[in-house]
């Protein structure tokens, strides 16, 4: 997915060697680059090539596994992030509903000014979900459209474990040999 989106920032290899739980994990609302801020277009391509690992299984396997725990826990955080801090849900519109407040008033907490209702935390989750919901289908179905390269991909790391950038783009430009 990361070679299909151009809003994303470039990895260094893929591989199918499990990494250290969150070593490349990142605050979703700290996704500066270069000190370049993050349009909406930006982050879902970055919550798409969060799923591609996961959907990629699915495809493949026809099942998930528990590799995709870090990336979907990010993805989500992510879509929260835009829903709740970033503005970039229609519905929800343009209000900032902090995470600490939305918790805070989800384990029982006291009512405060400030604190969203049930109806709106009802609507924040419907929107989360409704992202992560497009998101999957929209990753499955690109990723069904390059299941050829997919499939090349998956049979060299079988191979070697941990492929870098370069190999991964050289082998799905110029096709499986």
């Amino acid at each position: 997915m990361a070679l299909l989106r151009d809003h994303v920032a470039p990895f260094e290899r893929v591989s199918i060697l499990p990494s250290d739980p969150g070593a490349a994990a990142a605050s979703p609302w700290a996704l500066r680059q270069n000190g370049r801020l993050h349009t909406r277009r930006d982050l879902l391509a970055r919550v798409d090539v969060l799923l591609g690992g996961r959907i990629a299984e699915e495809l493949v396997l026809g099942d998930s596994s528990t590799a995709s725990g870090d990336d979907l826990a990010q993805a989500t955080a992510l879509a929260r992030a835009m829903v709740t801090r970033y503005g970039m849900d229609a519905a929800v519109g343009l209000a900032s509903l902090h995470e600490a407040e939305i918790a805070a008033e989800r384990d029982g907490a006291a009512a405060a000014v400030g604190l969203p209702s049930e109806e709106t935390r009802r609507l924040v989750d419907r929107q989360i979900r409704r992202l992560l919901d497009e998101a999957h289908t929209r990753v499955r179905d690109e990723l069904a459209a390059h299941r050829p390269d997919l499939n090349a991909v998956g049979r060299l790391l079988l191979k070697v474990e941990r492929v870098e950038r370069k190999a991964v783009q050289a082998l799905v430009e110029l096709g499986d040999p």
